[in-house]
């Protein structure tokens, strides 16, 4: 068997380019007009541009379609390759209609012999994986005898192509406009739900502090989204269950009620102006349920938002049915212009992609101003007087507290971030230093984890260990390829069921500590009041929980105290 080439010369047209395998140069001509789609391998002249139309059609992919004309002087090269010039060269041109011309019958017969059966040529066609001709579903001209030449069927397959095309760009048009329609509807929808917003359907008012004087000051707006869980829920629910910091006693919306106690006293922090609003957030980050379930419902009231309103020494939480975007009521500069961008896209303004981001601030825009316009909650000098979605207001009535704007947040310059203050304090580590074990590193897998003890060089015949306590402070005995060595008590017995007399070494990463020899009760203050870094604020309030009681236990000399923490 030889090989013969069938297409253009170009060296990059893999695509317009075919092997044939056959007997002879005769019978190479028969199989490569029986099995493949011709018009994919014409002369270069076929497909420049204006000559042909490229057009989808479904379950058979792209197809050529040539313009009246083109495939008169049409032909393809049978072609081979120079080896030592690494080209190829035309040996022979074939025209297009000497190639349609051929007869089914004749070419199924003969290509029957060349392969010494016989064997339908038609299964021989179909065997190839590049041929465009399903014979399974051929027309019905084709059964009947009616196509009898590959040009015929060549007509009739373009014909069908076209319909096929034309189907194509009708369901395309009708998709169309099914998307105008969803369009249209979702413009709709975002209607009702602005009416439904302004008229309070799904309000909830809860009066925390219902008497007292009102005032006539200005109504002070706060740009920055508070989160109950960092302001309130581990410090206080710590102290109501005198439990460790875990995630079993994490402040979820459960806790509202435990909120609304506390803020009563607190308020004034957060309004500190005599009328103003401020927005809540119940949790910022998800929470872990230890079930998918139970997680997809419980965090997504764990979203929930909530307005403060203080009027004088009146408070009131409403629930309205909106959610903050990105932690502000109203955006910041930085926000606005982020929100003209697609998210691919590194320049311009897109106009569609703005309305479309700034959607979240409309929403909790139009709540307030149903609150201003339906209520007295804010006194009645605002009523039916001004629209908070145009941001031109009466200064002298409605403040903007644009707190969230970090060009706007009062901080001493000389301080590094927080983590940046964390990178410096483990980069310092001696022997001999005091160090807490944080909760962001360490806590892999369960008591019987066996990773822990070859990650933290431990007794590698031990199938179980008592992990160091992260309400201790220990002493650093050793430092050793950037490990660090502490000692402690496992809390429980020995493997005889003997209290243990000894403490277990654990050697420890600087990821997972913490240096209290290298802080100050100063700094540990400053960063718990950084807004700057309130997004890591769950992770780290457990270690300056109990730094700071270390540190003011030393500081003021209480040693009964002191040595409560000490672990040695």
């Amino acid at each position: 068997m030889s090989k013969f080439y069938f297409g253009q010369t170009d060296y990059n047209s893999y695509e317009h380019r075919c092997e044939i395998e056959a007997d002879s140069l005769e019978f190479a001509i028969l199989k490569f007009a029986y099995t493949k789609d011709i018009f994919c391998y014409l002369n270069e002249e076929c497909y420049q541009e204006g000559n042909y139309t490229y057009e989808y059609c479904d379950g058979s992919g792209y197809k050529y379609f040539f313009k009246e004309g083109v495939l008169e002087n049409a032909h393809v090269d049978l072609i081979e390759k120079d080896e030592k010039k690494n080209e190829w060269k035309v040996i022979k041109s074939i025209p297009y209609k000497e190639l349609t011309s051929i007869n089914f019958k004749e070419t199924e017969l003969r290509l029957g012999k060349e392969k010494g059966s016989t064997e339908s040529s038609t299964e021989l066609m179909v065997q190839n994986k590049s041929s465009i001709t399903d014979y399974k579903n051929l027309p019905v001209e084709f059964s009947q005898g009616k196509v009898k030449t590959l040009g015929d069927y060549t007509n009739v397959r373009t014909d069908i192509q076209k319909r096929i095309v034309e189907l194509e760009h009708m369901r395309q048009e009708l998709s169309d406009q099914i998307s105008e329609m969803e369009k249209w509807l979702q413009s709709k929808y975002r209607v009702i739900c602005a009416f439904e917003t302004y008229l309070g359907t799904y309000e909830e008012v809860v009066e925390l502090i219902g008497e007292g004087n009102t005032s006539d000051k200005p109504i002070h707006f706060y740009q920055m989204v508070m989160y109950m869980d960092e302001e309130y829920g581990l410090v206080n629910l710590q102290k109501m269950t005198n439990s460790d910091f875990n995630d079993e006693y994490d402040f979820d919306y459960h806790h509202i009620s435990f909120f609304d106690d506390w803020i009563k006293e607190h308020y004034k922090e957060y309004i500190p102006e005599e009328r103003g609003i401020r927005m809540w957030r119940i949790k910022r980050h998800r929470k872990d349920y230890k079930d998918p379930l139970y997680n997809m419902v419980e965090n997504e009231r764990n979203r929930n938002c909530y307005f403060l309103i203080r009027n004088g020494e009146r408070l009131y939480r409403i629930f309205s049915d909106v959610r903050s975007s990105d932690g502000t009521m109203f955006p910041t500069d930085s926000q606005s212009e982020r929100a003209g961008r697609k998210w691919y896209e590194d320049k311009g303004f897109n106009k569609e992609t703005f309305e479309e981001n700034m959607l979240p601030w409309k929403y909790i825009l139009i709540a307030l101003q149903g609150l201003l316009d339906r209520t007295d909650i804010l006194g009645t000098d605002c009523q039916m007087k001004y629209n908070l979605l145009t941001g031109f207001f009466d200064p002298t009535k409605i403040i903007l507290v644009r707190d969230k704007e970090y060009s706007n947040l009062i901080e001493d310059k000389t301080m590094p971030s927080w983590r940046e203050y964390v990178q410096n304090n483990r980069a310092n580590i001696k022997v001999g230093d005091r160090v807490i074990i944080t909760d962001l590193y360490y806590e892999r897998g369960g008591k019987d984890d066996s990773n822990f003890i070859y990650n933290h060089n431990m007794d590698w015949r031990r199938k179980y260990c008592d992990k160091p306590s992260t309400n201790l402070v220990y002493q650093i005995k050793d430092i050793k390829d950037d490990m660090y060595k502490i000692l402690y008590f496992e809390s429980d017995l020995w493997w005889n069921e003997v209290p243990r007399k000894k403490r277990t070494a654990c050697w420890l990463d600087k990821s997972e500590i913490f240096d209290l020899s290298n802080t100050t009760r100063e700094d540990l203050l400053y960063y718990l009041n950084d807004r700057r870094n309130r997004e890591d604020y769950l992770d780290y309030l457990p270690m300056f929980h109990l730094a700071l009681k270390y540190l003011n236990a030393k500081a003021f000399e209480r040693e009964d105290y002191y040595k409560k923490f000490e672990n040695d």
